[in-house]
C-alpha cells in the first residue's frame, strides 16, 4: 500500500499510477499517503457557498479528494491555504496520459510553482488530513 509508495518516493524511485476505474483510484495508488479514510467531494462549487463549503471541509479528519479544472486550480489552492492552512497537498494530473504529472508539497509551494508554470489537463487534488492531536484516553469502565 501507501507505505511502499512512500518509501519509493523517499528513495527517488518513480511511481506511476495504474489505470483503473476512476481518476480517484489511480491518484490514490501513487499518493504515498494513507487513503484508508477519505472524503471525496468531486468538484467544488464555483461561487455560491464555496467558502462555507471549504470551511466545513477544513474540519475533516480524513484525506479530502477533489476534482478541479486547470483554470481554477490556482484559485482553489489559494482558498485551501486560507481555510485549511498550509497543508500537504498532491496534484495528480493527466493520469495515465502522455503528460501525466504528480506534484507534491505544501499548499504555499504549489501556489508558487503554478504561478510560475500554469498546468493543463484533468486534475485530482488530494489534501492530507491535519495531524490529529492524541486524545486523552478515557476509561469507560474504571476499576473500583
Amino acid at each position: 500500500g501507501y507505505e511502499v509508495v512512500d518509501k519509493a518516493l523517499n528513495n527517488d524511485i518513480k511511481v506511476v499510477p495504474i489505470a483503473g476505474v476512476s481518476a480517484l483510484t489511480a491518484a490514490a495508488s501513487v499518493a504515498g499517503i494513507s487513503m484508508k479514510r477519505i472524503a471525496f467531494e468531486g468538484f467544488l462549487p464555483k461561487k455560491k457557498g464555496r467558502q462555507t463549503f471549504l470551511k466545513e471541509l477544513a474540519k475533516e479528519e480524513r484525506v479530502v479528494v477533489l476534482y478541479e479544472s486547470p483554470h481554477r486550480i490556482l484559485k482553489t489552492l489559494k482558498d485551501i491555504k486560507e481555510t485549511f492552512g498550509d497543508r500537504y497537498v498532491i496534484i495528480v494530473r493527466e493520469i495515465t496520459k502522455i503528460y501525466e504529472e504528480i506534484i507534491r508539497g505544501k499548499t504555499s509551494e504549489l501556489i508558487e510553482r503554478l504561478e510560475a508554470n500554469p498546468i493543463k489537463g484533468e486534475i485530482v487534488l488530494l489534501i492530507k488530513e491535519e495531524a490529529v492531536k492524541k486524545r486523552e484516553k478515557v476509561n469507560k469502565y474504571p476499576r473500583s
